[in-house]
């Protein structure tokens, strides 16, 4: 299993520890100036610009700064 985190702050291991322990392989695509570093062997750190050479033609599918996060979050508080 791989699992794609996009666009990631900040990695916590232990909301993953069960996809951890199943052996999953995550690959991360850093959008940060550099700043997500990770020391585990499942995890695989990727900055913005490779990911056209890792997706090709669905680089797309990983936005970059359009606002989803920040609208779902909204939502959700607005519902609570």
């Amino acid at each position: 299993m791989i699992v794609v985190i996009p666009t990631a702050r900040e990695i916590c291991l232990d909301f993953l520890d069960h996809l951890i322990a199943y052996g999953a392989e995550f690959l991360i695509i850093d959008d940060t100036p550099g700043s997500i570093r990770i020391n585990h062997p499942q995890f695989h750190v990727y900055n913005w610009n490779d990911r056209k050479n890792i997706m090709g033609e669905f680089m797309e599918a990983i936005p970059k700064g359009n606002g989803a996060c920040a609208m779902v979050h909204a939502e959700t508080w607005a519902s609570i």
